[in-house]
């Protein structure tokens, strides 16, 4: 195997690691990457030219997904510095298997290039239409609860009704994101009465909802 194929070798080792226990936390969003760089290790390892350049493709999917979502849903974690960091450790990681796929250029068969390409072409539309979330706070309990990760569809999203869960930005502060269940829409009445929900004067049968503040402190 010759040397630049090596680092290349160690580089998608490191990020399948790297991702494998990130997954430990986050395995939505985590354990996809991991598998698709142990495919990228195991093809460098047989010499095929395209897990190399594929590995970096897909690591330029995953990172322009990223850079697209802050973009899109700013958030103050997200700082520039984080940014400036994703984007150099990238260039990092994505150059030793650029440099181990042209060496095992023309060596063995080089492996599907429509594949790997279709994979990062899929990774980035992904990234654009869902987004992942991990719930920060007991706001939803016990339908949604602390660290509980979801996907969130943020294109073709279709027309909300009645029981729905959505995201939205908080008006007061636009970089928060909430999740709350849609209870009625545009022209409903609502009223509270005896912690039951009237919608058009109609009881609601919410099996998920849980009441936990104690009877002297109900103000309905």
């Amino acid at each position: 195997m010759p040397t630049p194929a090596r680092f290349g070798f160690a580089t998608a080792l490191v990020l399948a690691g790297f991702n494998l226990l990130g997954a430990l936390w986050t395995p939505v969003t985590a354990l996809p990457p991991a598998i698709v760089f142990l495919l990228a290790v195991i093809g460098i390892w047989k010499g095929r030219a395209w897990s190399g350049y594929g590995g970096a493709l897909f690591l330029g999917a995953l990172v322009a997904g990223f850079c697209i979502g802050v973009a899109r849903f700013p958030n103050p974690g997200a700082t520039s510095g984080a940014l400036v960091f994703v984007l150099v450790a990238a260039v990092c990681a994505g150059l030793p298997l650029v440099l181990a796929g042209r060496s095992l250029a023309g060596r063995k068969p080089s492996g599907s290039a429509t594949a790997w390409i279709a994979l990062a072409v899929a990774t980035l539309i992904f990234t654009w239409c869902i987004r992942p979330f991990v719930i920060p706070t007991g706001a939803m309990e016990d339908t949604l609860r602390i660290a509980d990760q979801m996907l969130v569809q943020v294109v073709g999203a279709h027309p909300h009704s009645r029981g729905d869960l959505v995201t939205f930005r908080y008006p007061v502060d636009p970089h928060q994101i909430f999740v709350k269940r849609i209870v009625a829409t545009g022209g409903d009445r609502l009223r509270i009465r005896d912690k039951k929900l009237f919608v058009n004067g109609v009881a609601q049968n919410e099996p998920f909802a849980i009441h936990k503040m104690p009877e002297s402190a109900d103000p309905c």
